[in-house]
C-alpha cells in the first residue's frame, strides 16, 4: 500500500520507527510524538523508545500513556521525568525524585491532573 493511504496513526509510527533505528549514538528531540494516534499504538511507540539503549531522547507529552508506558519500560538509571510549569512569570522544571515517580505510576492516567500531589513528595 502507498504511504499516503495509511491511516495518520500507522504513518506516525512507521516514521518515528524509522527515527529510532535509523540513529545510533545520538540525541532525539520529540515533541508530543503521540499526538493523532491511537492509545494501543502510543504504548508500542513507548516501548521502542525505551528499549532503545543507543539514543538520548528529550520528550514533551502530555499523555498519560505515553509516560506511563516511558516509565514502566525504561530502565530507571536512564530515566529523568520533569514537570515543567510556569511559576511567577518564570518556566520551573522540577526533576521527580525516584518516590514522585511512584506516585506517578499511582496515579496512572490521572496524573496530569494531579501535579500538585506528585510535588509535595
Amino acid at each position: 500500500y502507498p504511504y499516503f493511504s495509511l491511516s495518520e496513526t500507522l504513518q506516525r509510527i512507521i516514521f518515528y520507527t524509522i527515527a529510532i533505528k535509523s540513529n545510533k549514538e545520538n540525541v532525539i528531540l520529540l515533541d508530543e510524538p503521540e499526538s493523532n494516534t491511537f492509545p494501543f499504538y502510543t504504548k508500542i511507540l513507548a516501548e521502542r523508545i525505551a528499549l532503545d539503549e543507543t539514543n538520548q531522547f528529550f520528550i514533551a507529552t502530555h499523555n498519560p500513556y505515553l509516560l506511563l508506558s516511558l516509565i514502566e519500560k525504561s530502565n530507571q538509571n536512564d530515566l529523568n521525568v520533569c514537570i515543567v510549569q510556569m511559576k511567577d512569570y518564570q518556566t520551573s522544571i522540577t526533576v521527580l525524585n525516584p518516590a514522585q515517580i511512584s506516585e506517578v505510576l499511582e496515579l496512572n492516567s490521572d496524573v496530569f491532573f494531579n501535579f500538585a500531589k506528585i510535588l509535595d513528595l
